[in-house]
């Protein structure tokens, strides 16, 4: 499997927290989200499988697959990391 961590939108490179942009974090009744930086790391590991170390507080809840998963989350996680690359992208692509 391809890895590719969606903090650095690199394969195979490894972030820190504080490479995050803003991961929105859910209200209790998800109404809205508030955008939080620096909240998450994330690494691909040998498999090929992205991780993000230890579970960020306040994101999650009863909505984690078994496991640790938070596959659920894969966008809210990276949010303003996913949508900085998608705005660079398109400003490459576009002449």
């Amino acid at each position: 499997m391809i890895c590719t961590n969606p903090i650095t939108g690199t394969p195979g490179r490894n972030a820190e927290a504080k490479a995050n942009l803003g991961t929105l974090v859910p209200s209790s009744d998800f109404s809205s989200a508030v955008l939080q930086k620096g909240m998450v790391g994330a690494r691909c590991d040998k498999r090929g499988v992205l991780t993000i170390g230890d579970a960020p507080e306040g994101v999650g809840g009863q909505y984690v697959l078994p496991g640790n998963n938070y596959h659920v989350f894969d966008y809210s996680l990276f949010w303003a990391n996913v949508r900085a690359d998608a705005e660079r992208r398109l400003k490459a692509f576009k002449p």
